[in-house]
């Protein structure tokens, strides 16, 4: 999401890896605290503006440690957050996302053959914005 979000905008990606749940595997819970690979990120100008591109928001935490990262590195940086879905129950709200949800969602990039023990996300009708 992130790369195609970089190019429409017509500004650089930069990844920062982010992991809170310890496999991949449907209903694996997130625990502990959130593990950052920013061997990518370098330091940008004083005053940048970063979006923040998560396929979704949980509990919010992954969000919270990556801002956290930035601006601890840059901290005049103003971060911006998008998500494809939130967690209806999560503490945090992304600044734009698309999807409200209750369960745990396969995205159409994953594996087709996922159990159909998670939400299957239809198709998008319009971006939520925090207000």
């Amino acid at each position: 999401m992130a790369d195609a979000l970089s190019a429409a905008l017509k500004v650089p990606a930069v990844t920062i890896r982010a992991r809170h749940n310890p496999t991949d595997a449907i209903y694996s819970q997130a625990r502990g605290p959130v593990e950052l690979d920013a061997e990518e990120f370098r330091p940008p100008p004083p005053a940048a503006s970063f979006l923040l591109a998560d396929d979704i928001c949980g509990s919010g935490a992954t969000l919270d440690a990556v801002r956290y990262y930035v601006s601890t590195i840059t901290p005049a940086a103003r971060v911006f957050t998008c998500t494809l879905c939130r967690n209806e129950g999560s503490r945090v709200q992304p600044d734009v996302w698309v999807w409200e949800v209750r369960d745990w969602v396969v995205f159409p990039w994953e594996d087709p053959a996922t159990p159909m023990l998670a939400t299957r996300l239809p198709a998008p009708e319009a971006a939520r914005f925090a207000r």
